[in-house]
């Protein structure tokens, strides 16, 4: 959670000239961190509606940022101190009230609830088949018998007793992964100045020395630069290759705004009832369809003459290896023995 405090002195610059620089300054903050939130005195009148602070809600709008007070915060009536989160992916504002007007601003109390951002832990299972032992895995081949007759009997039976030797010799193993949502703009730049910051940040820590410091914020400028000037190419580049398509570029500044997208599904009582309307809906379609086909006349292919398929040659044994050599190596969950392990024999 990143926390930036805001004060603004009110005569030192002009409340133009504040929303014109905050903008900019939000354009770099924003995409240098996660679960953001900006609080402090503001002294910006966001209730008056004036141009300037039509300008300053204009600008949280397109930034994907949303201001929580909305009850006054100075003893004159209007709201000065602000709360701003992100809208989509960072803190989530439970509850933001009026507290006790401890001088002439009042205690804004706020409780948050934060978000972990695009990470989660899933569980993936596997066989190790680098590690089989091919001597011990072909003598269970060999050992293999099968005596139905039935050709379904037959494969059933085949597929049991291969998975019986596949967890024999490559048992299926779980393990919990953390993966994150891809991030496009993470080029191998940014990791290489990342690990120099981080390593630059440990010596400083370790070592206290100023020369340590003044290297530790090097490292750290040209780290937060370097996202800055990969980010900008990266959404500069998706922009004009989604030019002239409307819907894909809404999609896409929509996903890194954070602005909230409504659910375009229609409402019903249920899930059900919406399944039954899309249902009869097509259905109607389909019989409209086949009512309007009843007076034009039935279609009748042309007859063709096919030869017939010429007798196909028995193959030896070295022949059927030598295609399943020149497989590619794919498999799905369906395949009882995966390509890979054919090959290994």
């Amino acid at each position: 959670m990143t926390i930036v405090g805001v004060y603004r002195p009110p005569n030192l610059c002009t409340v133009t000239n504040f929303v014109s620089e905050f903008c900019e300054f939000l354009e770099d903050v924003i995409p240098q961190n996660s679960n953001l939130m900006l609080m402090g005195d503001f002294n910006l009148h966001v209730n008056d509606g004036t141009h300037a602070t039509s300008e300053f809600k204009n600008c949280l709008f397109l930034l994907g940022l949303h201001q929580h007070v909305d009850f006054s915060t100075h003893i004159g009536g209007n709201v000065l101190d602000l709360v701003i989160t992100e809208q989509e992916n960072g803190v989530k504002i439970k509850s933001c009230e009026q507290g006790p007007f401890l001088s002439d601003h009042c205690v804004v109390k706020i409780v948050t609830e934060i978000k972990k951002e695009n990470i989660k832990s899933e569980t993936v299972s596997f066989r190790n088949y680098k590690n089989i032992d091919k001597d011990a895995f072909s003598e269970d081949l060999k050992s293999l018998e099968i005596e139905q007759i039935d050709i379904n009997e037959y494969v059933c039976d085949f597929e049991n007793k291969i998975q019986v030797i596949l967890d024999k010799h490559a048992p299926v193993t779980e393990k919990t992964r953390i993966t994150r949502a891809p991030k496009p703009w993470f080029s191998d730049s940014i990791l290489e100045k990342k690990k120099s910051f981080r390593k630059a940040e440990k010596t400083w820590k370790r070592y206290k020395k100023p020369e340590d410091y003044h290297s530790f914020q090097n490292a750290r400028n040209k780290y937060f630069m370097e996202i800055k000037k990969v980010k900008k190419q990266t959404f500069s580049e998706k922009v004009s290759e989604l030019k002239g398509d409307s819907k894909k570029l809404y999609k896409f500044v929509t996903e890194i705004t954070g602005s909230k997208v409504q659910n375009p599904t229609p409402s019903g009582e249920s899930d059900n009832a919406i399944a039954d309307s899309f249902a009869d809906h097509f259905m109607n379609k389909i019989s409209k369809i086949r009512e309007s086909l009843k007076t034009y006349p039935n279609y009748e292919p042309s007859v063709k003459n096919v030869e017939n398929q010429p007798k196909f040659d028995e193959l030896s044994e070295d022949d059927v290896k030598k295609i399943i050599n020149n497989m590619q190596s794919k498999s799905c969950e369906l395949d009882v023995l995966p390509t890979v392990v054919l090959k290994m024999f």
